[in-house]
């Protein structure tokens, strides 16, 4: 008995922690207890056979109103269209640059007088 206890708890926790298998078997019952409560309290009050019938005619009607709420209303909240602006182009920096910003900071520093990129980009701007 403690055996089939510590596997039951194992399946348990399998099933807790695999979400697929929780959503296969909330759907199964889901479809087999709630329909099947509905056909059950018919079948008491009217028999077998009428209330398979009146169990079938609600379900089906159901699924032809979500149908046609579904064809009337189914794009749902529509929002703004996508779009992006642009920024410039990677040529256009380029031709901002000029090639500077491939030179190594000594080189840089070199031709301005400067120690690196950063003190040349100052200098350009103070002028």
């Amino acid at each position: 008995m403690h055996t089939l206890g510590l596997l039951a708890g194992q399946v348990l926790a399998g099933i807790t922690w695999d979400p697929f298998i929780r959503g296969v078997l909330i759907i199964t019952v889901a479809v087999l207890v709630l329909p099947g409560s509905v056909y059950l309290i018919l079948a008491t009050d009217t028999g077998a056979r009428v209330g398979f019938m009146i169990a079938m005619a609600g379900l089906f009607g159901w699924i032809f109103i979500m149908a046609v709420v579904w064809a009337v209303f189914g794009i749902g909240d529509v929002g703004r269209a996508a779009s992006w602006k642009t920024r410039g182009s990677p040529a256009w920096r380029a031709r901002r640059f000029r090639g500077r910003a491939f030179r190594s900071r000594s080189s840089a520093g070199a031709a301005n007088g400067r120690a690196g990129l950063r003190g040349a980009h100052r200098a350009r701007r103070a002028r």
